[in-house]
């Protein structure tokens, strides 16, 4: 019997490893570059949408300030902050510069979130902006992608109205 619980512990042993060997070197999928407010939702509590009041075909998470700067100079603001975090690496990049898919990984097992942000002009030199962050493997991401949200957009603060 010992015997038995030994080959079976070993078994699930290397199967765990495989599994996180898997996540950490999996190549990054370009289909996770979205537009923030029009991406459909992960379906579980793993993702947080945030953007400005009554944007957008999908529901928000919470409401994004206008920023007293263009969508250009916020946008590569922002960039320069993001790319400074740890795990951090730009996924795509859309054509006019102004949406950004990065992926940050987990330090100790490598999974992926995904954070899809959007500039958006507002006019009279004002900014908002919309983010859709989201985990990829998993149901549940204890509230991570909210605090990322939060936390990355509190770089943006010294240009909110």
């Amino acid at each position: 019997m010992l015997r038995w619980l030994t080959l079976g512990a070993g078994a699930l042993a290397i199967l765990f490893a495989g599994f996180a060997l898997w996540v950490r070197f999996a190549p990054d999928d370009v289909g996770f570059h979205v537009e923030p407010l029009e991406a459909r939702g992960t379906g579980n509590p793993n993702s947080w949408r945030v953007g400005p009041e009554g944007s957008g075909p999908q529901p928000l998470d919470a409401a994004t300030p206008v920023y007293d700067a263009s969508p250009a100079y916020l946008a590569a603001t922002f960039d320069a902050f993001a790319m400074a975090q740890p795990g951090v690496s730009r996924l795509k990049v859309s054509e006019d510069d102004l949406c950004v898919t990065y992926v940050q990984r987990s330090r100790v097992m490598g999974f992926p979130d995904y954070f899809s942000i959007r500039f958006l002009d507002l006019g009279d030199g004002h900014a908002g902006v919309a983010v859709f962050s989201r985990a990829r493997y998993g149901q549940n991401d204890h509230g991570v992608n909210k605090a990322r949200v939060e936390n990355w957009l509190a770089a943006l603060e010294p240009f909110a109205r």
